[in-house]
């Protein structure tokens, strides 16, 4: 909704001639709380109201419109008041009035924490598996970030990630046992919504690449063990990604065999079929895999992925006190 252009000048004219904001409002067809607002936004001394004193503890207000960030309405409810009645007295406290964006904030969230290397785990993470954007008004202070899994240690990573910067939304499963999550976060998360401009300067830095790739293999990766040989494979639709990874991977001395796609569409066990081929990167060497293994294995945070990892490595290591010199 557009802002409703009203005259500032000719409306400070009018208040300092005593006409009040019920009156003003009358005058250009609309409402009263709009012009408080406006004067608030001036930063006009309001003056007190001519009707009987509502008792607004100054402590209990500060803390219902700044600390839990209710609406002027609600708070007027709670004390059985007028929503100008509370804009009036925030006012005469000193208290700017929250713009819709941010009246609009239900629950607290905090800023990013600035980590690079944290924030380089989350870029990955968010290639492979979040959706992200703005939260809809177009001055929105929020970022709504969500994704859907039916697998328990998705959604608890999801969670770990966070709840320590908003409030983490999880839904009831569906019919086929997805469960949708979504976050609010402010704009310090903005870096999730352009990913692939940051990851050039991410591949060519090796501490960064390690966070980058442990959240890109939490998202879309495995590792597993078939014909008592342990593999790892990263999975994506966008087949330029994984060339890039591949080539930082060569550049850290770890050999990757050539990227592979899927000669059909892919139809999963839940009945979704890919809407585009899907390109793979293995690593199935004993010698490289344990390689990745070091490489990435002390910033993995899904569960499972660490636990199948576990795994990998004691057979790879297994296998190497069975079959002495084997280089495969």
């Amino acid at each position: 909704m557009e802002k409703l252009d009203l005259p500032k000048d000719e409306i400070l004219r009018l208040y300092e001639d005593g006409f009040g904001a019920g009156k003003i409002a009358k005058n250009y067809g609309c409402a009263k709380r709009t012009i408080l607002l406006r004067l608030h936004e001036w930063e006009v001394q309001i003056r007190p109201s001519k009707s009987p004193r509502i008792n607004l503890e100054e402590e209990k207000l500060k803390n219902l419109y700044l600390k839990r960030k209710l609406s002027a309405q609600k708070i007027a409810d709670f004390f059985d008041c007028s929503e100008n009645t509370v804009f009036r007295r925030l006012a005469m406290m000193g208290i700017k009035s929250r713009n819709s964006s941010e009246a609009h904030i239900k629950y607290p969230r905090k800023a990013f924490s600035g980590n690079k290397f944290e924030k380089a785990y989350l870029v990955g993470f968010a290639i492979g598996d979040l959706r992200t954007r703005f939260g809809g008004k177009k001055d929105s202070k929020t970022l709504k970030v969500g994704c859907g899994s039916t697998k328990k240690e998705q959604i608890e990573l999801f969670k770990t990630l966070f709840e320590n910067y908003g409030k983490v939304w999880i839904g009831k499963p569906d019919i086929k046992g997805r469960r949708n999550m979504e976050v609010s976060l402010d704009l310090s998360f903005s870096f999730l919504l352009n990913t692939g401009n940051k990851l050039d300067k991410i591949m060519e830095n090796q501490k960064l690449f390690r966070h980058f790739l442990a959240g890109f293999i939490d998202a879309e990766g495995s590792f597993y063990i078939t014909k008592n040989q342990a593999n790892s494979s990263l999975g994506n639709y966008n087949g330029l990604l994984l060339k890039k990874i591949k080539q930082s991977l060569l550049r850290y001395g770890i050999e990757v065999p050539r990227i592979h796609q899927d000669k059909k569409l892919y139809i999963g066990k839940d009945g979704y079929t890919r809407k585009k081929y899907y390109w793979h990167l293995s690593v199935n060497k004993k010698k490289y895999l344990l390689k990745l293994i070091d490489f990435v294995g002390p910033f993995l945070k899904h569960s499972k992925r660490r636990f199948d990892m576990k795994k990998a490595e004691i057979n790879i290591n297994e296998r190497n006190k069975s079959s002495i010199g084997d280089k495969s």
